[in-house]
């Protein structure tokens, strides 16, 4: 089921519904999240602040998903508020794009009803992270307790970081519709095994039965042993059938990536 969130862009005062991770996306692997982990406590300590941070959008929440081991950092991990501030990371994932506040205290837009402001964290550079089908998962950025002006070399490694969560969370979905389709395969033959086996097994019995015993059986115990080799059959081909209809849905599922070779 689709799950939607309701995101402030600040500038503009403009409302905005965001498609956010649904009950089906896959739970973020503990060998992702040290990864990201380490990846955030690397990103913090290069571009020099006390702050940065994986954030995660819920259904009106925002959530501190990860946040960088640095002494100062004032985040508390796992801690959610509620959408009824713009933050910066909603105005970064309203907007889509890349987000850099260099003073909030010297902008007319951020210096007023900031909680990050509250917390001393008065500078920001941040970008979107998305799921490969274009759910939003969150934020990732930097927060800075001084003017802070972040140069292009901070924005590369910035968008660096992004791409690689991006593509951890399709390995992570890639994974999952592998399992799906591994459940598949296991139900697949364990139909064939039990259902179409088994009756195929009888029908083999009833037909070594007739063929043994055709020169004393009469012709109404023919007929009755002929009606349950047909019934027998009969289930076979509705099954086999059924199989075949189910199994073309299953594979009509499965989306092709396509990748043009250079």
């Amino acid at each position: 089921m689709d799950k939607f969130s309701t995101v402030t862009i600040r500038e503009t005062k403009e409302s905005k519904r965001v498609k956010i991770s649904s009950d089906v996306k896959p739970k973020i692997l503990d060998t992702i999240i040290q990864k990201w982990q380490s990846l955030l406590d690397t990103l913090a300590k290069v571009v020099d602040v006390p702050s940065g941070l994986i954030m995660r959008l819920n259904e009106g929440t925002i959530e501190v998903f990860l946040k960088s081991n640095i002494q100062g950092n004032p985040y508390i991990g796992g801690e959610e508020a509620k959408l009824i501030y713009g933050f910066y990371c909603e105005t970064v994932i309203g907007k889509q794009m890349q987000l850099i506040v260099p003073d909030a205290t010297k902008s007319k837009d951020w210096k007023f009803n900031n909680p990050d402001v509250a917390l001393g964290m008065i500078s920001y550079m941040g970008v979107p992270i998305n799921w490969p089908d274009g759910e939003c998962f969150g934020t990732v950025c930097v927060l800075d307790n001084k003017e802070n002006h972040y140069n292009r070399d901070l924005e590369d490694l910035l968008t660096q970081i992004k791409q690689h969560i991006e593509v951890d969370l399709e390995l992570i979905l890639t994974n999952q519709q592998l399992e799906e389709l591994n459940d598949t395969k296991t139900k697949f033959l364990s139909l064939i095994s039990h259902d179409i086996r088994g009756n195929i097994g009888n029908a083999d019995q009833l037909l070594k039965l007739i063929i043994e015993n055709f020169d004393i059986y009469d012709s109404s115990k023919i007929k009755d042993t002929l009606l349950s080799l047909n019934q027998s059959l009969s289930e076979s081909f509705l099954t086999l059938d059924g199989l075949l209809s189910w199994s073309k849905r299953e594979i009509l599922q499965i989306k092709p990536n396509i990748t043009q070779l250079v």
